[in-house]
């Protein structure tokens, strides 16, 4: 009777160890999924033109975590890619805003805006993330004082 206790503990190991190895493959792949697919294709645009466009009423988003951000923009959101609230999020969204998109470097948001664009939201990447709209932002502001 006991042989039979630890082989079925034994048994029961296995498979929820085989059952966490397969909900990891998952989140690999679906990453992989949303970083390489050409399915929805991303569209990224430099930190000027995200600028330009903020200016012109695109709504800027910032898809750090909550301890992360510092909004560049006035307004700037804040919705948190890595939360498994994000989609609950993106789905409140206007789908005729233009949306501008960004992170510390570009990847986050990179996936982000495949999910928006998967959800008919106009968004877009800001290539180089904040690191870039900050320069950017420096540079304009250096150009007015002159």
């Amino acid at each position: 009777m006991e042989i039979g206790f630890k082989l079925f503990s034994v048994v029961r190991i296995v498979f929820m160890q085989f059952c966490e190895l397969i909900l990891m493959l998952d989140y690999i792949l679906l990453t992989f999924y949303l970083m390489f697919s050409n399915f929805l294709k991303v569209e990224e645009v430099d930190a000027v033109k995200a600028v330009e466009m903020v200016k012109e009423g695109a709504v800027a988003i910032d898809v750090r975590t909550p301890a992360e951000f510092k909004p560049v923009f006035e307004g700037t959101l804040n919705i948190n890619v890595l939360s498994k609230k994000f989609f609950d999020e993106i789905k409140k969204l206007d789908k005729n805003r233009v949306y501008v998109v960004y992170c510390r470097t570009g990847h986050r948001s990179f996936a982000a805006v495949k999910l928006m664009r998967r959800a008919g939201l106009k968004a877009y990447n800001v290539s180089g993330g904040v690191k870039n709209l900050e320069f950017v932002l420096k540079s304009l502001s250096r150009r007015k004082r002159y």
